[in-house]
Parts: C-alpha cells; structure tokens; sequence
C-alpha cells in the first residue's frame, strides 16, 4: 500500500517519525487484527517483514497497529534497473516460500469456493451491472471435494506488497483469505507477473518493456515450477478466475473493468 493512500477496504497507513501507523474503520476491525498478528507472528529465512510495536483501539473505535518504518524500494524501482541474476533470487525465494508453506494435500468442500463465486457475482452484478452468470458452468461442476495444499499463505502476495533492500525482500499487508491455501499466494503472483496488474495502477511514465520482460520472466520460472504439481494444474485456473472477478467491483476505471473480463474470459477458453 502506498502512503498517504486509503485502501479499497478503508484502511490509512501514517508516517509517524519512524514508525508506519496503520488503522482502518471499525467495520474492518476483526479483519485488521487478524492481519496485524498474521505479521507478528510471521517467520521466514526468505523474507522480512516489519515489526510491529503496538497495537490496540483507538478513541475513535478504530483498530490500530504501528510498525518498523523500513527505507526500502518498490518493486517499479527496482525492476527497471533489474539483471538477470537479482530476477532469478527474486524468482527463487517465492517459488521457494510457496513450496515451503505447503504442509500437507487436504481436501477442501468446493461449497467454500463456490459460495465466494456467488458473492464476487453478485456484487459485480450490483456494481458494475455485469452479469458473469455465463462462469456458472465453471464452478458449479466442481467435485465435491478440492484436494489443494494445506498451509500458511500470506494472503495478498502481489508485487506491491514486496519492498527491496539489496537481496532482503519485505512482506507487506498480510491479508486473511476465503480459504487460506499456498495455491491463493501463487495466484496472487501471477495476478502481477503474468496480468501485470500492479504496473496498470503505476500513475508515472517508466520502461514498460523493461519492466514486462521483467515480469513475465519471473511468470515462466513460476508457472513452469507448479506445472509440475496436479492441484496447480487442476485448480489454478479456478482459483485466478476467482481472483480476478474479486478486484472488478474496486476498479475505478472502465478500462480495468473491461481487462479483467476479457482476461477471465481468456482463462475459460484456455
């Protein structure tokens, strides 16, 4: 998240001296505190993440935390300077982080995923006055059962939630999910490596062929990597599908609008 910049859920990140100050609305108490402890209690030999140095309830009601202010880059900045070598332990530590996370295969009802479908329907429906009832066919002869990996996911694993100091890579804005599973971080990679989601909210002019080399050089190392893995090749698909469809009730543009869409329905063809 940018600072200064609301989020879609209402949440405000303060610089205050050293310290990041995030709070949100009231609504979104629960799910905040939920993150601030998916950050606290966060531990990796692949990445950092800011400490948190107090949390609580503020005299207005709302949910707290503050935490390390780290001077570090963005992934835009980074990129445009990027060499092979910086891509590829970029690329390597979150095939790695995914990989390590998967505890175990566990069989999931596919009612979990197919509830969420009807709720991202409904509210494009609502907000956008689009109907996506043509997927239906899609989700609704799913099994029973989804066997996928069971394990710790940060949630919202996008390129704008990376930050770069040298080779330590940042975790930022841990996110609770429908259904926590490694396979929703390797879709949120890709939202940004194969979608290139994150260099549409760029509002600057930079290198966009550097910066699309870049990107789907990391996507080819990363789908090649799960293509090897049967819940990947049978569920990614479904799972990006989803993904996709949730970010198109937040979109302020048309435009946005209308690429997700089509890329959804590039994804039902494929």
């Amino acid at each position: 998240m940018i600072l200064g910049v609301k989020g879609n859920s209402g949440c405000e990140l303060q610089v205050l001296g050293d310290k990041i100050q995030k709070s949100c609305l009231p609504s979104y108490n629960d799910r905040l505190e939920i993150q601030c402890k998916k950050q606290s209690e966060f531990n990796s030999d692949l990445f950092t993440t800011p400490k948190i140095y107090e949390s609580g309830i503020n005299e207005d009601g709302n949910f707290f935390f503050s935490m390390e202010f780290k001077q570090c880059k963005t992934f835009d900045k980074v990129f445009n300077v990027a060499t092979k070598y910086y891509l590829d332990n970029i690329s390597d530590k979150l095939i790695n982080f995914v990989i390590k996370n998967v505890e175990k295969q566990e069989q999931y009802s596919s009612k979990i995923v197919i509830s969420k479908y009807e709720s991202v329907k409904n509210n494009i429906r609502v907000q956008k006055n689009i109907d996506v009832s043509y997927l239906d066919d899609i989700f609704y002869s799913l099994d029973k059962t989804i066997t996928i990996p069971a394990g710790y996911c940060h949630g919202d694993l996008t390129l704008s939630n990376l930050l770069f100091d040298g080779d330590e890579i940042v975790l930022l804005d841990f996110l609770d999910t429908y259904l926590d599973s490694p396979i929703q971080d390797i879709v949120k990679l890709r939202q940004d490596t194969k979608y290139h989601w994150s260099i549409r909210m760029l509002d600057y002019e930079f290198d966009s062929l550097k910066m699309i080399q870049c990107l789907n050089y990391i996507d080819e190392k990363i789908d090649y990597e799960f293509s090897k893995k049967e819940y990947y090749v049978r569920y990614y698909k479904i799972f990006q599908i989803l993904n996709l469809l949730r970010i198109v009730p937040y979109c302020r543009e048309q435009k946005n609008v209308n690429y997700l869409i089509n890329e959804v329905d590039k994804l039902c063809q494929h």
